[in-house]
């Protein structure tokens, strides 16, 4: 059977990461995001180091990468050209200073690799993710140099990737960082002028997940407001340039508040975390329902989240267990000369969203620690993301999603005073 296209693949990858990471921990209150591809690009820095017909190759082409033809260097090989060229093809989407008037989504991702004393990269190894992937090398030394390159890739949003801690481990010999930077604006803005318009920001009721401190099961957050034609297989909100759109999902109907020891349901009795994860997984997959006959009113929170994960253990759990394994079994040979046999001891992910009325900028980095022994009258359909809801960044003619998640908590609003008649939102709009 063919493989899948590769932003198909991932896709795939990133939703069993979701429903593995979940299993396992609870999810941050505010919520949860992962950046399939950037992990994706971290782990092909582990791929190409490993054993062509090894155990940690044949288990990261499968089950990351959806290559179930065998292992080998061929394989590998195949498998960098096609992501660095996927990886390409987004940056040129992307070209453009975002930020600019007119400008298109600004897309950037890189790698580097920093080595211990005592260890050398095999050259190979060098030349093959510096040619795919534009990998720097560089002596591995203190947290600071590697988080700075990190805040430097991601344009500040993501300051600290490692701590002079992890780094004091005598048994560290390299760490493995990509990094994956998104911002965009939206091909038309919501409003955020006070005055008489409808189209503002304001606040409104959001459902949440779970009972929050002191009782209340339904909160305040600053809701931007916009209407605009349906396009796609679900709410698509194009950035300028319309190659990258943003997408948003929540399950339909009618809710039973949270409650002490009872989360929040559907009316049919669904847990509604059950039937979030449901969209999610459309949301990834493409398949989404389109109702074609309406224009969308639509109703979506402000939200500015940072999402933190370690995804050894929820890897090895998904069948991806021998770059994880030291000792003899360390198939990790071709990434570097030492006095040992490497392994990746920890693989850490932290990723920054933030979603406003001009558009969305998102930043990832995925490191792996390699040791020895991360207007006329219309009809329209209202929208109103007043619950937990699933949310991406994709590149609109591949699928593909660079940023993924679940947003539990948006940015709170003081809750909305009586309506006046010299301001449409009363005098307590203000957050």
């Amino acid at each position: 059977m063919a493989a899948p296209p590769l932003a198909d693949a991932l896709n795939a990858f990133g939703e069993s990461l979701f429903k593995a990471l979940q299993t396992q921990v609870p999810p941050p209150p505010t919520g949860v995001f992962l950046s399939p591809l950037c992990i994706a690009q971290c782990l092909a820095l582990v791929l190409t180091g490993a054993q062509p017909e090894g155990k940690s190759a044949r288990q990261l082409l499968s089950i990351v990468y959806g290559r179930r033809g065998g292992a080998g260097a061929a394989a590998i090989e195949q498998l960098n050209s096609q992501l660095s060229h996927m990886l390409a093809s987004l940056m040129a989407a992307g070209s453009g200073g975002a930020g600019m008037p007119g400008a298109v989504p600004s897309v950037s991702s890189g790698s580097s690799i920093w080595v211990a004393p005592r260890w050398s990269l095999q050259a190979a190894y060098h030349e093959a993710v510096a040619r795919h992937f534009g990998a720097q090398a560089e002596p591995l030394t203190t947290a600071d140099a590697i988080n700075g390159w990190v805040s430097a890739a991601t344009r500040g949003k993501i300051t600290q990737a490692v701590t002079e801690d992890m780094l004091r481990d005598p048994s560290l010999a390299s760490v493995l960082a990509s990094v994956l930077y998104f911002k965009g604006e939206w091909q038309s803005e919501f409003d955020r002028q006070v005055g008489t318009q409808t189209n503002l920001t304001r606040p409104a009721a959001f459902h949440h997940l779970t009972e929050q401190p002191g009782g209340a099961s339904v909160g305040h957050v600053a809701m931007m407001h916009r209407q605009f034609d349906r396009t796609g297989d679900t709410i698509q909100m194009p950035y300028k340039g319309r190659e990258f759109a943003a997408v948003a999902a929540m399950p339909e109907g009618g809710l039973h508040a949270a409650s002490p020891g009872s989360p929040l349901r559907l009316a049919s009795g669904v847990p509604y975390a059950a039937a979030l994860a449901a969209c999610r997984g459309a949301l990834l997959g493409g398949s989404l329902t389109c109702m074609e006959a309406y224009d969308i009113r639509l109703w979506l929170p402000r939200f500015e989240l940072e999402c933190e994960v370690r995804l050894k253990a929820v890897l090895k759990a998904m069948g991806v267990a021998a770059p994880f394994a030291e000792g003899p079994g360390a198939d990790l040979t071709r990434l570097a000369t030492g006095p040992h046999r490497m392994y990746i001891s920890q693989l850490l992910h932290k990723v920054y969203v933030k979603t406003d009325e001009q558009g969305t900028e998102a930043a990832a980095v995925a490191v792996a620690l390699a040791s020895f022994g991360c207007a006329a009258p219309q009809h329209f359909l209202d929208i109103r993301f007043d619950r937990p809801f699933a949310f991406g960044v994709v590149h609109r003619a591949s699928g593909a999603a660079l940023f993924v998640g679940e947003v539990l908590q948006p940015e709170a609003a003081a809750a909305p005073a009586a309506p006046s008649q010299q301001s449409p939102f009363g005098s307590g709009w203000h957050w």
